[in-house]
């Protein structure tokens, strides 16, 4: 098995260091195996390929210029076109992987076509962060109504023939993509396995605007991959569709009538967080031309 280790990234000078320090530490025990680090760059200006440069030498890495098209998908589908490897591991560069992340996860796809990895929040984030996000992925996939479930990117592992099959990422999602991804490999016939041996500490955002613009970017995206896979499927009627993102008026009330009686960072990052969610289901319905009730 030859293992290529995929990080696309985007201004992240402040941590690719630390998620690359990490690849640097790896337990990696099996003599017949190789593997690499493809860093996907998507036009960073802020001095990222300057830090990866620092690793050349401590590690087998390449840095592949994926800046023709912005977004995770492109940059990581131009890594994955480059990799030697027969196994793709995706993960983010301001996550940071445990110390025996590659080898449980190889070891998982001997096993397995298509895997995800554990997430673990106490390491890279204040208390308050985690405890008004949740922990999602912390004890099992994450589950989408009675649909397919899903990971998140930072996690994922699969086969590269599969990869292939599937043509990669959609290029046509910044946002959710790797949900996407999730469910057009299940769909191809390919299950998603769960692996807690293999850990990933996971960085949450922790500036409350940015906490509003990554939840109203997500719950716009997931109107239009309902819309996405309602066309992608319209004409297969045993195809089961995806649950359909609702605005909850009740819960936008709640957190509209509630603003004021916030007490403390846990509680504003909550409400921050599912504000932003509501208002980008509503922006999606309008986007993509999806009832929101």
């Amino acid at each position: 098995m030859k293992v290529s280790v995929i990080i696309a990234c985007l201004n992240e000078a402040e941590h690719i260091g630390k998620q690359l320090e990490a690849l640097s530490r790896q337990r990696w025990t099996n003599p017949n195996s190789t593997w690499e680090v493809i860093i996907a760059d998507n036009g960073s200006t802020d001095g990222t390929q300057a830090i990866v440069h620092r690793y050349t030498e401590r590690l087998n890495l390449k840095l592949v210029d994926a800046s023709a098209q912005p977004g995770p998908s492109y940059a990581r589908n131009m890594a994955a076109s480059v990799a030697t490897g027969n196994t793709l591991l995706f993960t983010d560069a301001d996550d940071v992987v445990a110390d025996d992340w590659l080898e449980q996860m190889t070891h998982a796809l001997t096993k397995y076509d298509f895997v995800a990895a554990r997430l673990e929040f106490c390491k890279l984030n204040p208390g308050w962060v985690y405890h008004s996000r949740g922990r999602p992925q912390e004890t099992s996939l994450i589950q989408y109504g009675d649909f397919f479930p899903h990971a998140l990117g930072t996690s994922l592992g699969i086969k590269k023939h599969l990869h292939d099959a599937c043509n990669g990422f959609d290029v046509h999602f910044v946002h959710s993509e790797d949900m996407e991804y999730c469910w057009r490999v299940q769909a191809h016939g390919t299950p998603l396995t769960y692996v807690p041996e293999a850990m990933i500490h996971y960085r949450f955002r922790t500036d409350r605007r940015a906490i509003y613009h990554q939840a109203h970017r997500y719950a716009k995206s997931s109107v239009h991959l309902y819309r996405t896979y309602l066309e992608r499927h319209r004409s297969n009627h045993t195809m089961q569709l995806p649950p359909k993102p609702k605005v909850n008026l009740k819960t936008l009330g709640y957190l509209l009538l509630h603003y004021p009686r916030l007490r403390d960072d846990a509680d504003r990052g909550s409400w921050t967080w599912h504000f932003g969610w509501q208002l980008g289901l509503i922006a999606g319905a309008w986007r993509y031309r999806v009832l929101p009730f």
